[in-house]
């Protein structure tokens, strides 16, 4: 392995793993670098004229960013398969992936491992998770084990289903506003209204695992007994999202007789909430 000092134009990215940086921690980098320089060097294999990319992306990016020609770089020896191999481990071991990047990374992983196109690799894996077979098995338990990822099983079962989720549960995962074992529970509601109220519940109010669970298991209840009560339709901060909404319509574009059913309609549900308190108060 040797250390150079490369031209940044001769440096090619790839298909990295990581498809998003955080902008504050990638501005603190930029300005260690304009301070001091790059002081880590990248990872790099020579491929053709010039550089493939192994680790380093954000150290990259900073001295683009700052207008520098050059960059230290380590460059080591290595085939295709290996250069997906370490880039992913150089990943999957600093904080940045979120949960659906890392999902991704790793069946790029595999599908080079396995040597099957990558939109293959999700049922190859459940298929030997049922079926095991022992030339495949053994060998992608030492590659998880090497990746720091734990049993592969134990990804199929509990990583792979993020791919199959509902796309805002997808999209709030990969924003870093929905924990994944949040996700997986929400992923659960079936119905599409009640899932995005309970969504926006969790994301705004925070609620805890435990109340999630609790909420789902009630949901889960309702459709097996329609009779049953609905805790989100009922839930007070239900009530008062949706009376937000209806505050900020335009009333204007309605026309006087949908303005005049419109009012009837509120005056009946102030009476009701009326009726119901002095109910209450009795």
């Amino acid at each position: 392995m040797k250390l150079l000092s490369l031209p940044i134009t001769q440096i090619v990215v790839g298909a990295q793993h990581r498809k998003s940086f955080d902008g504050a921690s990638l501005e603190q980098l930029t300005q260690s670098v304009r301070e001091q320089g790059v002081l880590q060097p990248i990872l790099v294999c020579q491929v053709d004229l010039g550089y493939h990319l192994v680790a380093g992306e954000r150290r990259l990016r900073a001295a683009r960013a700052v207008g520098h020609s050059e960059i230290p770089a380590y460059a080591l020896e290595l085939e295709g398969g290996q250069i997906a191999l370490l880039s992913a481990m150089e990943n999957f071991n600093r904080v940045g992936l979120n949960p659906l990047e890392e999902v991704e990374a790793v069946l790029v992983v595999c599908a080079d491992f396995l040597r099957l196109p990558v939109e293959e690799v999700k049922a190859k894996l459940t298929t030997l998770r049922s079926k095991p077979m022992a030339e495949f098995s053994e060998p992608l338990q030492a590659l998880f084990s090497a990746l720091g990822l734990g049993n592969w099983k134990s990804f199929v079962v509990n990583r792979l289903p993020l791919l199959k989720m509902p796309s805002e549960l997808k999209q709030a995962v990969a924003q870093g506003t929905l924990a994944y074992t949040k996700a997986r529970k929400l992923s659960r509601v079936k119905d599409e209204t009640a899932r995005s109220d309970l969504l926006e519940q969790v994301v705004s109010d925070g609620i805890s695992s435990l109340d999630l669970h609790q909420k789902v298991a009630a949901m889960a209840q309702k459709e097996k007994d329609p009779q049953a009560e609905d805790p989100v339709a009922t839930a007070p901060e239900t009530l008062r999202r949706e009376f937000g909404a209806l505050s900020r319509s335009n009333f204007e574009a309605l026309t006087p007789v949908v303005r005049k059913r419109v009012r009837r309609m509120l005056r009946e549900v102030a009476e009701l909430i009326k009726a119901e308190q002095v109910a209450q108060s009795s």
